[in-house]
């Protein structure tokens, strides 16, 4: 009876972790979230602007099937044709700092690495002209469009600006205008993908699928279309697709914007240079990342203020440029002032929607005064600025600058006039001596 039982609970507790873990399996990825809640800083960097997008795998060739010369999009995709599985893993997008991340500059490597095509593609029109079968990689946005594809699976990987070498990052996208039965299946690096309370037009399919109603939802900006998808790891992957057999385009794309409150982020400083001499010019730079935000989100203030030591020049309001991440002078936006050795610059309008959703870079220029006791900065000079949103401040790092003494470097030529002038008096010596030498000799030789 005993060993029944024994197995009979056995059994039970079996069957109790499958449940569980059917149970959180089933969750899913997917979940609802208020927008009264808040994702954390940890997670609140995000990418959509970049200084370049240098396609790669594309060919570019006429988009359209009766040989037009001009590509109507120009500028803003590069195409590749896809009449096979031959281009998978093939083609993509590089974007260059994309963002500023735990003191490293940013790139974003965009590949198409699957796809499906439509068998029973026609052509779409578009301005009078019948597009033949392609996917284009976005060139002004990072962004995906498809023409004859039913689904496209894209791995986003982050990199150290400039090199092959893989980044770990945490943050978000939010993908936007979801419709007409678009769906979006998550992979590796996704942690969550989020839908908003009562929104009826997104739902979820499976634990790693989200699915559009057929109905329309107005402005592709109308958060119904909208899932925020948290990230981490050196990349993620997801797959745009839609059930359509028609001959539509389709368009997939990422807004900066959260569907709730994210917590504000901490700025951190940098200087060009760690050790100066006086009179030596030098540069602080306090990056820091807003979050986009929808209206509801905005800030009620937001200032930023830098006191430098009583050593530091402190002169000019030019001192402090303020510039996005893709080197846009914003200075403008701020009113900037000095009071004693304190620069602060405070937003003038925190309703400007194009504000939010982008790094700022702070950079003062300054220097060394030279009337200053260096006797006490053994250590160097430490600075560190300040972020104050909505009334808190968030204090940066310290950033150390270490004076160096000067030394007298004597030319080359100056010190050959004195070599020149010793040597001189030394011939003159010699010439004295010998003609002493000589002229006593020339006595004794009288006598």
């Amino acid at each position: 009876m005993k060993k029944i039982m024994k197995r009979i609970s056995g059994v039970l507790c079996a069957l109790m972790v499958m449940f569980y873990l059917v149970g959180v399996y089933a969750a899913g990825i997917v979940e609802r979230i208020s927008e009264t809640d808040t994702i954390p800083a940890d997670y609140a960097w995000t990418f959509n602007d970049f200084d370049k997008a240098i396609p790669f795998g594309t060919d570019d060739l006429d988009l359209y099937s009766d040989n037009v010369e001009q590509n109507i999009w120009g500028p803003n995709w590069s195409s590749a044709r896809v009449l096979d599985d031959s281009k998978k893993g093939t083609f993509g997008v590089l974007y260059t700092h994309v963002g500023y991340y735990e003191g490293q500059y940013i790139d974003l490597r965009m590949t198409v690495t699957d796809y499906t095509l439509n068998p029973d593609y026609a052509g779409v029109e578009a301005n009078g002209y019948n597009t033949n079968q392609s996917i284009w990689v976005g060139t002004y946005r990072i962004g995906i469009q498809l023409a004859g594809a039913k689904e496209v699976k894209v791995k986003y990987e982050f990199f150290i600006s400039g090199t092959n070498t893989p980044i770990e990052m945490k943050g978000y996208v939010t993908a936007h205008g979801l419709t007409a039965n678009q769906y979006m299946t998550f992979y590796d690096g996704v942690e969550k993908v989020y839908l908003l309370e009562g929104n009826d037009h997104l739902s979820a399919e499976g634990t790693d699928t989200i699915v559009a109603a057929n109905g329309p939802i107005g402005n592709i900006m109308n958060p119904i279309g909208m899932a925020m998808v948290l990230f981490n790891g050196k990349g993620f992957e997801l797959s745009y697709g839609t059930p359509r057999d028609s001959n539509y385009i389709q368009f997939f794309a990422f807004v900066t914007q959260g569907l709730t409150k994210i917590e504000d982020t901490k700025p951190t400083k940098t200087s060009n240079k760690t050790n100066v001499g006086i009179n030596e010019e030098f540069t602080f730079t306090i990056h820091h990342y807003v979050p986009g935000a929808f209206p509801k989100h905005y800030y009620s203030s937001y200032v930023f203020t830098d006191t430098l030591d009583s050593c530091l020049d402190v002169s000019d309001a030019s001192q402090l440029v303020i510039k996005t991440l893709q080197g846009v002078d914003v200075t403008n936006k701020f009113n900037v002032s000095i009071n004693g050795q304190t620069i602060t610059a405070t937003l003038k309008d925190v309703n400007d929607a194009d504000f939010y959703g982008k790094e700022y870079e702070y950079n003062i220029t300054t220097k060394i005064k030279s009337s200053c006791d260096l006797s006490k900065y053994e250590n160097g000079i430490t600075n560190v600025g300040q972020i104050t949103i909505d009334g808190k401040t968030m204090d940066t790092n310290g950033a150390i600058i270490k004076y160096i003494p000067e030394t007298v470097t004597v030319p080359a030529t100056d010190a050959f006039i004195p070599l020149l002038i010793s040597c001189i008096a030394a011939l003159l010596i010699l010439i004295g001596i010998t003609g002493y030498y000589f002229a006593n000799k020339r006595k004794q030789f009288k006598k």
